[in-house]
């Protein structure tokens, strides 16, 4: 998941000589990648000339806004997450903090594993409820941690977990985590402490440096299977448990602009950012998916200095789409999507901290 300053800022991570990166592997560091060409089923691609790209309110209409309390000084909201009692899990990569808000944004606690896992280093990359069964924190440095989700120490990571580019989880708080490697992705099952059980490979890569080198794609595990959006490719794979490629829905937005070349390689550094600036300058990216309620899911696309996004079902039908956003919705889940706005600086000069707006879907639903 993507927050407002990646989205509008350099969208890219880099992996520098040996440093490790989020959802990132040395080939060496998994079992050899399974050379068995599957035969994918046919995609199936929707008549979308009756969708329409006008006004926002269509979709979404503005909610409610959430002041977010002034006991905690709030440096970047870098992701967000909502529980099942409305409570906000906030973690702040800035000022290197976890935080619960309650529903109206009043601070609820502040959460580390300093107290029972003595040295550990904030780091925040990204926080997550697993289901209402605990809450998964994503560090950068010691890679993450589980609490309670009332925000209480419950356990470390297993030795192997490394923070996957994006992930989901079943209703048994098992972790699928997407992990990129030189040739594309992968997607790793792991247990609730982030215990390898298995693996499989996704879809190839037509661009495979983009693939594994710019922020974006993601995945999510819904009634038994496993749905999957590449960063450089707008369609929705629908996998097994087991791995098997069952659909591939076309979602291509009608305002998408095909990405023509990959990158280079990162031998010249310079080079890979002129043409990755200029790549994003022309070609549209997936840089989230969401599961905004039980049979829906969100596609959020960067369109050049534009924002866009779909509303697609589970049967892969495009029931919305818009373009013309300025910012990107930072979460969407159970028929909400959630913007992070940062205020301008007040009379004495001080910047606030950032609010919430909560934004309600009301578009087309599955027929």
């Amino acid at each position: 998941m993507l927050n407002p300053i990646t989205v509008y800022g350099f969208l890219c991570l880099f992996a520098l000589g040996d440093t490790a990166v989020q959802g990132s592997f040395e080939e060496s560091a998994l079992p050899p990648r399974v050379t068995e060409t599957r035969q994918s089923p046919s995609g199936v691609e929707q008549d979308r000339t009756s969708v329409s790209t006008d006004d926002l309110e269509n979709y979404f209409r503005k909610h409610r806004v959430i002041e977010l309390s002034e006991e905690v000084l709030i440096g970047e909201v870098t992701s967000l997450d909502v529980g099942k009692n409305g409570d906000l899990l906030i973690a702040d990569g800035l000022g290197q903090a976890l935080w619960i808000f309650d529903k109206d944004g009043a601070l609820k606690k502040e959460i580390s594993p300093e107290a029972c896992h003595p040295g550990f280093t904030m780091r925040p990359i990204e926080a997550r409820y697993v289901q209402d069964l605990y809450i998964l924190f994503l560090n950068s440095g010691p890679p993450g941690y589980r609490f309670n989700t009332d925000g209480s120490c419950l356990s470390s990571m297993h030795y192997e977990f490394l923070p996957p580019k994006s992930f989901s989880f079943d209703d048994q708080g098992h972790i699928y985590g997407i992990y990129s490697y030189p040739s594309g992705y992968r997607l790793v099952v792991m247990d609730e402490q982030g215990k390898k059980i298995h693996h499989f490979d996704l879809v190839e890569e037509p661009f495979p440096i983009i693939a594994t080198r710019v922020e974006g794609s993601g995945v999510h595990y819904q009634d038994g299977h496993i749905f999957y959006v590449s960063v450089a490719i707008p369609a929705l794979h629908k996998y097994s448990e087991e791995g098997e490629l069952e659909e591939v829905y076309q979602v291509r937005p009608t305002f998408y602009r095909p990405i023509k070349r990959d990158l280079p390689d990162f031998s010249n550094p310079r080079n890979f950012v002129k043409e990755f600036v200029q790549i994003k300058k022309e070609s549209t990216l997936v840089v989230n998916f969401y599961s905004l309620d039980a049979d829906k899911f969100m596609l959020q696309y960067l369109n050049g200095s534009e924002m866009g996004f779909q509303i697609v079902d589970v049967q892969g039908n495009v029931l919305a789409e818009y373009l013309g956003l300025d910012f990107p919705f930072i979460q969407a889940k159970d028929g909400l999507a959630y913007r992070v706005v940062q205020p301008d600086l007040d009379e004495q000069g001080y910047l606030p901290n950032p609010f919430i707006e909560v934004y309600r879907y009301v578009g087309p639903e599955t027929p």
